[in-house]
């Protein structure tokens, strides 16, 4: 009776709001309520469906008929609302199942092109703005991987369209359910548009570089827009905006592809000019979306750096790391050439070292992982200039490190050295720098150092432990299970080991095929686009204000004489000789 109740008072409250929305000019929300097939009985979702359409007041109710009896596009078939982003690509984690179904209402007076803001909008269910905690809980749901909640089974994101039955291919996954395994490109961009899967989404804007030309990508959703611009119902006006908000999606996602590729960069000036033009087949809000993004393109000069295309999130709160000794430098009046590794700070050669390693893999794009760039001799300085450098950087350390320590000629001051270094490993480890743990480990474990035992008797056991914790963590059995399962439990921002990041994507593409039968493989995409999603999320962080470069570090690692592996060898063969007649 309670159930009855409340439902009865739900549609009268439906009714009232729909009402209002009749005769309201600067409404431009509808909302519709249906019983998901995925939820438990009797419980009611509420979907909020932004519909941006240049109509009159007076026939706001008859688009509502309309879309409640899910009017099907001759193009793309029946829509389903699957989750309450529809349009305005935001986190649905802001409408979940059994919270209030009261709107957030967007007014005229605000631009029109926010309707594609992938931050999720900073009022509250009921239509005010909510407390600084609840807006830094938005904030960070949207760094998460899974911020984009649905409210139907993921596997279950692709339908048959009528026509294309033989453009795709369905397999089973481990828990017996039919996932897409193949697709053509039209029936890959057709189930994008119409069920606006965001993790369906995400992985064919992240991966189909590495499978065909962005320039093909592109001109599909153009194709595909230019063809459902001939349907004149809603369904066709609500395909329009989200071809569009996937450009959108794409530009956000790699920023210097879509701007400097001079094909791109001619195809979608092209696309939007003839739209802009054409203001009755087109809302006012793709009209000035697509005018921002013409603007975006006559300002490409004065943008940003390469690599710097990432809009940081707010810098998460680091854990405060004790300084054991002064840095001093310009008190003890050390320079490059005096200076030794243990007159300085590990903390402050931690926050050195992870300013310039963060620094390097946040400028990382996309495009420098395609056609395994980087790892091939002829294009891996043009085609993945960040990805050379950061290797480059993690080898210069790695042997920086080992030839302090074997070019330290007194035996107790090598120990001081070496307990120097685990202490900035340790250090490096608390900000979450793995990249910058990994160099000065595999330093540790080189041949060369590992040899000079009888100076490994003398390092302290607090030393020691720190050591086999690092190795622990990285260790390679089971795949690096350990390092998997710690990345995993921890957020943003963190500089991950880029080297097991370029492995496993090697595997993805190496391992499986690209196409098959004349259509894309879906099930590979979906690989790669997990682990570029990981890798924007981690990009989209940032470190506080105190992680910087220190000058005078910098000239000192450049300075200092840095050995090749066999000198190392020879090196530590010549000390374990002169220990030994010692002894």
């Amino acid at each position: 009776t309670e159930q009855a109740m409340t439902t009865r008072s739900n549609t009268s409250r439906l009714e009232a709001r729909r009402a209002s929305y009749s005769t309201a000019p600067t409404t431009k929300l509808f909302l519709k309520k249906e019983k998901s097939k995925t939820n438990p009985p009797n419980l009611k979702t509420w979907v909020a469906l932004a519909i941006e359409m240049n109509i009159a007041s007076d026939n706001k109710k008859k688009v509502w008929d309309e879309i409640e009896t899910e009017a099907p596009s001759p193009t793309l078939g029946p829509f389903r609302s699957i989750h309450s982003e529809t349009l305005a690509a935001r986190p649905a984690s802001v409408f979940r199942e059994g919270t209030s179904s009261k709107a957030i209402v967007r007014t005229k007076s605000e631009p029109a092109f926010n309707t594609w803001n992938l931050t999720p909008p900073n009022l509250s269910e009921d239509g005010v703005r909510p407390s600084p905690l609840k807006a830094r809980h938005f904030q960070r749901q949207s760094l998460r991987d899974d911020a984009f909640d649905e409210i139907t089974d993921k596997s279950q994101i692709v339908e048959t369209n009528k026509g294309l039955e033989n453009q795709f291919k369905m397999t089973k996954n481990e828990d017996g359910k039919e996932v897409l395994q193949l697709g053509t490109l039209e029936y890959l961009l057709r189930s994008m548009v119409r069920n606006m899967d965001h993790e369906y989404m995400d992985n064919i804007i992240l991966a189909h570089p590495f499978l065909l030309s962005s320039v093909d990508f592109l001109q599909g959703l153009i194709d595909l827009y230019q063809e459902v611009q001939k349907d004149p119902t809603p369904s066709g006006a609500l395909a329009k905006t989200r071809i569009v908000n996937i450009i959108k999606r794409w530009r956000t996602y790699d920023d210097l592809v879509v701007m400097k590729d001079p094909k791109i960069k001619e195809l979608a000036v092209s696309f939007a000019k003839q739209q802009i033009a054409n203001p009755d087949q087109n809302t006012q809000a793709i009209r000035s979306w697509l005018n921002f993004l013409l603007q975006q393109y006559q300002e490409a000069e004065q943008q940003r750096s390469p690599g710097e295309h990432h809009s940081p999130a707010p810098s998460r709160k680091l854990p405060k790391l004790k300084k054991s000794i002064s840095f001093g430098i310009l008190k003890r009046n050390l320079t490059v050439t005096t200076a030794c590794v243990t007159d300085f700070d590990p903390v402050e050669f931690a926050y050195h070292l992870t300013a310039g390693d963060w620094k390097l893999f946040r400028r990382i794009r996309t495009s420098e992982f395609i056609d395994k760039a980087w790892s091939k001799e002829e294009t891996r300085a043009k085609e993945s200039p960040n990805i050379v450098r950061l290797i480059s950087r993690f080898n210069h350390h790695t042997f920086w490190v080992a030839s302090e320590i074997i070019q330290t000629a007194n035996s107790k001051f090598r120990v001081a050295v070496i307990e120097r270094f685990v202490d900035i490993m340790k250090a490096l480890r608390q900000l979450q720098n793995y990249h910058g743990v990994m160099s000065i480990l595999s330093a540790l474990n080189m041949v060369a150092i590992q040899n000079l035992r009888s100076t490994w008797k003398h390092v302290s056991k607090k030393h020691v432990a720190i050591i086999k914790e690092m190795e622990e963590i990285f260790d390679g059995a089971k795949n690096f299970k350990n390092y998997r399962e710690l990345i995993k439990s921890i957020d943003p921002p963190y500089v991950p080991f880029e080297g097991l990041f370029l492995t496993d994507l090697t595997y993805c593409i190496d391992a499986n095929v690209s196409v098959e039968d004349g259509m894309y493989n879906y099930q590979k995409m979906e690989m790669i686009g997990s682990l570029m999603k990981v890798m924007k999320r981690v990009q989209a962080s940032s470190f506080g204000p105190e992680i910087t470069e220190s000058e005078f570090l910098k000239e000192f690692i450049a300075r200092s004489l840095v050995l090749n592996e066999d000198e190392l060898y020879r090196k530590s063969l010549e000390e374990t000789k002169r220990q030994s007649k010692i002894t």
